[in-house]
């Protein structure tokens, strides 16, 4: 999905308020947008919130008092910022609306727990029995409030700490909001061929084992400029594939295609 944010030099009069503002409000502006939408807000606290619009003058426009349990469909336009602040106005989110029905739900950001955390944790990649090989990303998301997800790889031969708190809309559903997701670069070359396990961890809490395997090319960091090949009857029968070797990501790329 898109996101659209403008730029503003100055601060909105909310600031002079003494409201909190939402981190980078003070730089978003509307962009003209005439592809229509729809946001909808849940209010799952159990105190009112107030929904405003950015207008153009780059100020909050209250469009909306949301009470507990209750919901709100505010008509937007894609890319339009909108922010959702309690009752004296101080800051709860920013949120854009997007090309398709956005549902946003407010709730408190849950603190990480051992009991919860196995079901509202998840380890993307590495995955149980996938390969891996050149530079890759861990990652996957935590719903509750982490700060940073512990990686461990080989029972402590690798400590890693992956930053969370990056936006992953396709968690809205299970966590009630989008800031859940983490990652780090990983060169895999650091590591011998063969069978690896990953442990990811909060707070000392484990919500991931999985065993993976590595495959190198017996260097830590292989530098190759203009090779380029091609890959016949790739994804299909009669099609072709042109792969180039990337050295930034350690692995082949795709640059082309022919019939």
């Amino acid at each position: 999905m898109r996101k659209y944010l403008g730029l503003l030099l100055l601060l909105t009069p909310w600031a002079a308020f003494g409201q909190t503002l939402c981190p980078g409000e003070e730089w978003v502006a509307p962009l003209v947008s005439y592809e229509s939408t729809t946001i909808e807000f849940f209010n799952n606290l159990s105190d009112d919130i107030k929904i405003f619009r950015i207008n153009s003058q780059k100020e909050r426009e209250l469009a909306s008092e949301v009470t507990p349990g209750q919901s709100v469909v505010e008509d937007s336009f894609v890319g339009h910022p909108w922010v959702v602040t309690d009752v004296q106005g101080n800051c709860i989110n920013l949120f854009f609306a997007e090309d398709a029905a956005r549902v946003v739900r407010i709730a408190h950001h849950e603190t990480c727990d051992a009991e919860s955390l196995p079901e509202r944790a998840f380890l993307e990649s590495p995955s149980e029995d996938s390969h891996e090989s050149g530079i890759g990303v861990i990652r996957g998301w935590v719903c509750c409030d982490a700060g940073t997800v512990d990686i461990v790889i080989d029972d402590g031969d690798f400590v890693l700490e992956a930053p969370q708190g990056s936006r992953r809309a396709d968690t809205e559903a299970v966590c009630g909001d989008v800031d859940n997701g983490f990652g780090l670069t990983f060169n895999w070359n650091a590591l011998e061929d063969g069978k690896h396990r990953v442990q990811a961890l909060v707070n000392g809490v484990e919500f991931a084992d999985a065993t993976f395997n590595v495959k190198t090319l017996d260097q830590n960091f292989v530098k190759r400029d203009q090779a380029i090949y091609t890959l016949k009857h790739f994804p299909a029968l009669g099609k072709e594939t042109i792969i180039q070797w990337s050295n930034a990501h350690q692995n082949f790329v795709i640059i082309g295609e022919d019939d």
